[in-house]
């Protein structure tokens, strides 16, 4: 599919959404169809408002209402339906999430770094040792892991978090209790050279934990949303979003829209259904999409592909940090997508101030060619190459390039 056909695709669906107060079910968005009832809570819709908090025409069916940010709007109904409400742009129910079950099987329980360092073959692959000797002593950048939290107290993490926030809880502690979380975050941040565990991509980077997820892996669109416009707010210069549903297309949409306003850098992984399936907020706009690769630079077999896709990313056989100072090897591309995060936070410590599109077009400048020649379906822009992103970065500034 061309870049026009996408284009237009994109402006059909949110030209049919925007032009009612309801729920766009049937929309075709980014080449996919998408029903926002997959899944759904029927008391409770997420609304889009220009000012004002939403008011219902009908008080007797309207609940509660709880602010998202970013002009987006938790409400709930007292019966199940479509609340009549007045000064909504548009209007989509608030569905389940649930974190795609990792590919994965248990391995060493405890490592040091020289052991692991064979074993981290992705590290390896995306040339990190070589990017990194240009950022040592550099700024160091945050990285927001909207997920399930992060066990802030293991000791390959140990001084690499900042304050973030539970939106599960609302307790003020984001700690993991699933452990998806905690293993995103090792590959984005682990601190390298302690002698023990793995090396980071970027291990100058300050991590953020933003818990959308619960125990079991499960939350909701609305709490999702809230997690991508708080993190921003709290001045991630990167989020990292490695989970995603059908569901919530337009919500998640505001609520990256709102991140890439405030100046943020958007990852989030493809999806583990192993087939053309746009999931969210991977297909959403301004997202960095990343696909899984395993050993031999193949696209792995559980790795969802399309035309939205940025770019791919070694996701199998992945080693990284579990609570309760644990080391796993984990598959999916949920751990494809913390290797472009910690890149884009390499490219931002050399340069703050850069455009999230323009990290984009760095790390897609970067990739090696998979594939068909130029971007396709099943890769992207190609398999992630961190040194050659970054040297691209260096004749950029070398040439005096904004």
């Amino acid at each position: 599919m061309n870049s026009f056909k996408v284009a237009t695709l994109i402006s059909a669906a949110l030209l049919a959404a925007c032009s009612t107060a309801g729920p766009t079910a049937g929309v075709v968005y980014r080449g996919q169809a998408f029903d926002p009832d997959t899944v759904a809570t029927g008391r409770e819709w997420i609304v889009a408002m220009a000012g004002a908090q939403p008011e219902g025409q009908d008080g007797a069916t309207l609940g509660a209402r709880r602010p998202l940010g970013g002009g987006l709007w938790l409400v709930r109904t007292r019966t199940p339906g479509r609340p009549v409400l007045e000064g909504v742009a548009w209007m989509e129910r608030n569905a389940r999430e649930r974190l795609a079950p990792e590919q994965g099987w248990r391995g060493p329980g405890w490592l040091d770094e020289t052991g692991a360092g064979g074993a981290q073959w992705g590290f390896e692959r995306i040339r990190t040792r070589q990017a990194g000797q240009a950022t040592r002593g550099v700024q160091a950048v945050r990285v927001a892991v909207v997920d399930s939290g992060i066990d802030a107290s293991h000791p390959d993490l140990l001084g690499r978090l900042v304050p973030g926030i539970d939106l599960v809880d609302g307790d003020g502690d984001p700690f993991d209790q699933n452990a998806h979380g905690t293993h995103v975050a090792g590959i984005i941040g682990a601190t390298t050279d302690d002698g023990l565990g793995l090396s980071g991509v970027a291990p100058g980077a300050m991590l953020m934990p933003v818990r959308v997820m619960d125990a079991q892996g499960e939350g909701t669109v609305a709490t999702v949303c809230e997690g991508i416009i708080k993190a921003a707010d709290m001045g991630a210069d990167v989020l990292n979003l490695s989970i995603g549903s059908r569901a919530g297309a337009l919500a998640k949409q505001a609520a990256i829209d709102h991140a890439l306003a405030k100046g943020a850098v958007v990852v989030a992984a493809m999806g583990n259904s192993g087939s053309f399936q746009a999931i969210y907020p991977a297909a959403n706009h301004g997202v960095m999409a990343v696909g899984a690769t395993r050993q031999g630079d193949a696209l792995a077999d559980y790795s969802n592909y399309g035309v939205w896709m940025t770019i791919v990313a070694p996701g199998t056989g992945i080693i990284s940090t579990l609570p309760r100072g644990r080391w796993w090897p984990l598959s999916g591309t949920s751990m494809a997508a913390p290797h472009v995060s910690g890149v884009a936070a390499l490219v931002r410590s050399l340069r703050p101030g850069l455009s999230p599109p323009a990290v984009a077009a760095l790390l897609r400048a970067g990739a090696e060619d998979m594939g068909p020649p130029g971007p396709d379906e099943r890769h992207g822009a190609g398999q992630l190459n961190a040194a050659a992103t970054l040297a691209a970065l260096g004749s950029e500034m070398a040439a005096g390039q904004p």
